[in-house]
């Protein structure tokens, strides 16, 4: 009989701590892109960064490229919020969409969007529709 492997690491929402931490540290704007397996525990995760441009300017193709080629089918993506996180501003809830429809049209599922502010965050998921 083979050996089990009975490692495994941690679930998303286990890392979300981590993940806040590093993006209310970022100067700019930094967006995280966490893989998720099909067991549901985190991966790798690749940080993309402008010093001068909003994160809806990184091409969403780029966000997508390391599970893609990992053959991952999940992600949780982590970005700074563009306003309070009291009311989610409009520029994330588009920026959202687009996240989501371009992960589909990939085979890819976005799991949740975190935002961060001020080493708070607010998940996407829970509060908005465009999940549904």
């Amino acid at each position: 009989m083979a050996p089990t492997n009975t490692t495994v690491g941690p679930r998303p929402e286990e890392i979300i701590d981590s993940l806040t931490t590093l993006v209310s540290k970022a100067e700019g704007e930094l967006v995280l892109v966490t893989c998720v397996d099909q067991e549901g525990y985190v991966g790798d995760t690749e940080a993309y960064a402008s010093t001068d441009q909003p994160k809806s300017s990184l091409p969403l193709e780029l966000l997508f490229s390391l599970p893609q080629s990992q053959e991952i089918d999940a992600v949780m993506v982590t970005s700074r919020a563009a306003s309070s996180l009291e009311d989610v501003a409009d520029s994330d809830i588009v920026f959202t969409k687009a996240l989501i429809d371009a992960a589909r049209a990939r085979g890819i599922e976005v799991l949740d969007h975190v935002l961060v502010l001020d080493g708070e965050y607010k998940r996407l998921r829970a509060v908005t529709e465009l999940w549904n």
